[in-house]
């Protein structure tokens, strides 16, 4: 690649590959970019050995999982990352990637002139239609390993596939004005493809949010404790991901610091910029999540304990009300012989036993009723906080990918 030309070559096998690295660096090339898919000892054995990678970088780029972090060689830089992947999980069972790039970016261009309630602000986000349809939201996630050389070529390799990543930076260095043809520099093409790493894991903040914001609705409306055994399922998830966006958080900070031996010019620090205030936002955006499943666990646990408190304090109202009767048929039924009652037939016993069972009845279907309709009432009424224009948003989204 250089300013006026680029020349991607796609879809070679590994002996297609092989023959092709043994050919000479055209000198019209500034920049090369050499990006691999899957774990090959062949590709990976030929890459290390022309391009003289670091022992002990090779040896961390086998051992996986390895843990985010950038070593500065004498003549290379290695740095090792996660990639976080979005998977829908289909109606024959099969995982689906959704597209990072299918939901808009901010937020409708009508709703830049309107103030935001506080509390509906996360129901002006892209929302995820087929989430309820198949089945819950999966999140993959493989590691990603990157050589910068010093005569300007980038080694990518993906454990399994980065063509999510890879392809949109492509298309993007397919036009002359593209910033980083513009460039000639390698370090910008690095922060390219970290920048696309990062930006994968958007989408899935966003989703883990508006599954946070249903369930929070049926705890509100009615708190059950099988909504605690998902709560404790996405606190999981979270706190993962939160293990592996903050190292990447320690990464970025040390790819843009002073050091005299960071491979990044200038302008590369600049941009890396805006993958720090990514990496900021979505690591704040998991501690108020995992803040809210666990204040949602403890609201339900403090409902249920005070139902069962309820339940226990009409059982002692119901004891205050027979313990007068029970006192009186304990004196009578020791002191007295005269009870009329006892030459009636069996019908008169039943009769008083059915009418105490139907009061009894009436009571707990009347508060069952009345549970279940004020559980109604306030789902409706947390339902009626989502503005009435998101329709229109979701169902525009297929035509605008990135808002203003």
């Amino acid at each position: 690649m250089s300013q006026t030309r680029c020349k991607p070559t796609k879809g070679m096998n590994n002996q297609e590959f092989l023959q092709w690295l043994k050919q000479p660096r055209p000198e019209w090339s500034k920049v090369r970019w050499i990006n691999i898919n899957g774990m090959s000892w062949d590709v990976i054995k030929e890459i290390s050995l022309k391009y003289d990678l670091h022992h002990l970088a090779v040896e961390d780029l086998l051992h996986v999982p390895q843990r985010t972090k950038v070593d500065i060689y004498p003549k290379q830089t290695y740095i090792a990352c996660t990639l976080l992947t979005l998977m829908e999980t289909m109606e024959d069972g099969e995982l689906r990637q959704i597209d990072p790039t299918v939901a808009p970016h901010g937020l409708d261009p009508e709703l830049l002139s309107k103030r935001i309630p506080l509390e509906k602000l996360d129901h002006y986000k892209y929302r995820y239609p087929k989430m309820q349809a198949y089945g819950a939201l999966r999140v993959q996630m493989e590691q990603v390993t990157l050589f910068l050389l010093e005569d300007s070529t980038l080694i990518t390799l993906f454990q399994v596939s980065g063509e999510s990543v890879v392809n949109p930076i492509v298309e993007r260095l397919a036009h002359d004005y593209n910033i980083a043809r513009k460039q000639n520099d390698a370090s910008f093409l690095l922060q390219s493809v970290i920048d696309g790493i990062v930006d994968h894991a958007i989408p899935i903040t966003d989703a883990f949010r508006q599954e946070i914001n249903e369930l929070e609705t049926h705890v509100l409306a009615m708190p059950r404790m099988k909504f605690t055994r998902d709560l404790h399922r996405m606190t999981a998830q979270l706190s993962m991901m939160k293990r592996t966006l903050a190292p990447t958080q320690s990464l970025v900070h040390a790819l843009r610091g002073k050091d005299e031996r960071s491979p990044l010019t200038n302008i590369s620090k600049t941009y890396m910029g805006d993958v720090m205030d990514h990496c900021n936002t979505m690591v704040e955006d998991i501690d108020s999540m995992l803040a809210l499943c666990e204040k949602l666990i403890n609201m339900i646990f403090n409902l249920i304990a005070y139902d069962t408190n309820e339940s226990m304090r009409k059982l002692a109202i119901v004891s205050i009300i027979f313990l007068p009767i029970t006192f009186v048929a304990g004196v009578y039924g020791t002191n007295f012989e005269n009870f009329p009652e006892l030459k009636h037939n069996i019908g008169y016993f039943w009769s008083i036993c059915g009418v105490v069972t139907a009061v009894v009845v009436l009571f707990i279907a009347g508060e069952w009723l009345f549970n279940e309709w004020r559980a109604a009432s306030v789902e409706r009424r947390l339902k009626r906080r989502e503005p009435p224009n998101m329709q229109r948003v979701e169902h525009e989204h297929r035509h605008r990918r990135t808002f203003f």
